[in-house]
């Protein structure tokens, strides 16, 4: 997030439209070389070049529509799970004064 602000800031990061998908473009300039460095190399594999030329557009970013997350941790199970050897470690502490 920090690297598409940077670029967008500086006013090196632009909008494509290809193939019916929107991409985040950006030129390799190299005021904006450190932040495009993990870019440069994707680019470099996908192409299959060694050195990519200065002023040459980096997709960056595909903007997409929607995306939906799953539900990943279940808080209520969870602690269901943990309620018994809560009220034993309770119970044991009580014991104990």
């Amino acid at each position: 997030r920090q690297v598409i602000d940077g670029l967008m800031r500086s006013g090196n990061a632009f909008f494509v439209e290809k193939n019916g998908r929107v991409l985040l473009m950006a030129e390799n300039l190299r005021e904006n070389a450190a932040q495009l460095g993990r870019f440069k190399r994707a680019e470099r594999e996908r192409s299959g070049v060694k050195r990519l030329q200065r002023g040459q557009e980096i997709p960056i970013a595909v903007l997409v529509r929607r995306v939906d997350l799953k539900r990943r941790f279940d808080l209520a199970a969870g602690v269901q799970g943990a309620l018994p050897a809560l009220a034993q470690a309770i119970e044991r502490e009580l014991g104990r004064l």
